[in-house]
């Protein structure tokens, strides 16, 4: 797991702050705050960007298992330790319940001795073994990328104006707030805020993406060999089965972090051209004056 993280850099006054630039003006994820006014002038562009907090991670699992079993047995010890037992178990008759274990005993002994008639007549296995041969194998693979936006923040405990004398006033996600501090609550400043460009005043949304993805890959085998002799001669066999499966899986999304303006008083905006609001919230609680001066 990976992350790429932009410390925001904090620019904080108790009276004003001014920042005047002769040519552009350029704030990225960055919080400008001031417990009286803000008063931000470039002589071409006015530019509040966010930067993006990127997550990376990405995990994999594989596993394999094989194995290799063998077996033998011959039906004539079987048959015969059946037949003995049997034997020994009747000569040992003394009451009741040994009575009845010897007569269990003889059934087991007519089946062995059933056995050992079978064989001799070709129809069963002196001996027989197998020998099986297997494996399992697994992988399986998760990823996942996350981009947060970390935007730029204006605040002015009274007012906040910002211009672009003969450019553009250019907002990704930003919050310009004024008459609050900086917990949110009223500051009883007036709460006016101006944005003034020559050219166009774009605010817009910044973006949130994840994607995340996920595959598996499983797969066995098996194979197995069997062999028996019989008094009329012998036999074998052999299978064999195989399986394996890939599962594939995607997602991506994209939320859209909008620009917003808010003051407790009168908000105005002012534009040479256009005023393009894609992607943002302008609020005041007095009034709202958007202008094109053509």
């Amino acid at each position: 797991m990976s992350e790429a993280n932009r410390n925001r850099t904090k620019v904080e006054a108790k009276n004003d702050i001014s920042l005047d630039a002769a040519r552009d003006v350029n704030i990225q994820a960055a919080k400008v705050e001031a417990d009286h006014d803000v008063a931000i002038a470039a002589a071409r562009d006015v530019n509040l960007l966010a930067a993006q907090d990127k997550t990376n991670y990405e995990h994999m699992h594989e596993d394999l298992f094989a194995g290799v079993t063998a077996t033998v047995s011959t039906g004539v010890v079987g048959a015969a330790k059946s037949i003995g037992e049997a034997a020994e178990k009747i000569g040992k008759v003394s009451d009741g319940y040994s009575a009845a274990n010897a007569g269990f005993s003889g059934l087991k002994a007519i089946d062995g001795a059933s056995n050992l008639q079978n064989m001799a007549s070709g129809k069963g296995n002196i001996a027989s073994a197998s020998v099986g041969v297997g494996f399992e194998f697994s992988k399986s693979k998760e990823k996942s990328e996350s981009s947060t936006p970390v935007v730029t923040e204006i605040r002015g405990g009274n007012n906040v104006s910002i211009e672009a004398k003969s450019g553009d006033i250019n907002s990704h996600g930003s919050e310009i707030t004024a008459g609050y501090d900086k917990y949110g609550r009223p500051s009883g400043g007036s709460g006016d805020i101006t944005l003034k460009a020559g050219n166009d005043v774009n605010l817009q949304s910044a973006q949130a993406t994840n994607s995340s993805s996920s595959s598996s890959t499983a797969a066995g085998a098996s194979v197995g060999v069997s062999a028996g002799v019989s008094l009329t001669g012998n036999g074998t066999g052999a299978n064999a089965s195989a399986h394996g499966g890939v599962n594939k899986s995607k997602g991506d999304g994209t939320t859209q972090v909008n620009t917003h303006v808010e003051g407790s008083g009168d908000i105005k905006i002012e534009s040479g051209r256009d005023t393009n609001i894609k992607g943002g919230v302008v609020s005041g609680e007095a009034s709202l004056r958007m202008s094109d001066v053509i």
